[in-house]
């Protein structure tokens, strides 16, 4: 009976060690508060306008854009979202901003905005 309550201790004691598998963006990611997830508003907005908007926006031309292509802009949720997955493989590169890479907590709030399905 003491070997079969020892096993059982010990098994028990592992799988509560092992735990449940968490989301690699959840360690180090605050969600938006009440929802739980990454939305343009409260984390993407706020990542585009300090780092990408000062090119890619749609009242900067000409020399201004410093090589932005016209139209890959970022400063409304309607032009983000429609550019998000191509600007994404920049941004994972570590290509985009030009001035240096995003932080992998940005990197990653990015890429977590597009796995939800790009939430305003």
């Amino acid at each position: 009976m003491k070997r079969v309550s020892f096993l059982f201790l010990a098994l028990w004691s592992l799988s509560a060690a092992c735990g449940e598998k968490q989301d690699p963006y959840s360690r180090s990611i605050p969600l938006d508060s009440g929802t739980g997830v990454v939305t343009y508003t409260a984390f993407i907005e706020p990542i585009l306008s300090q780092y990408c908007v000062s090119c890619h926006a749609s009242t900067v031309e000409g020399a201004a854009r410093a090589g932005a292509p016209v139209g890959v802009d970022f400063d409304s949720y309607q032009a983000a979202s429609a550019n998000a997955e191509s600007a994404n493989s920049y941004i994972q590169a570590g290509a985009m901003p030009p001035s240096a890479p995003l932080s992998d907590e940005d990197k990653a709030l990015v890429q977590a905005w597009l796995d939800a399905g790009l939430p305003e």
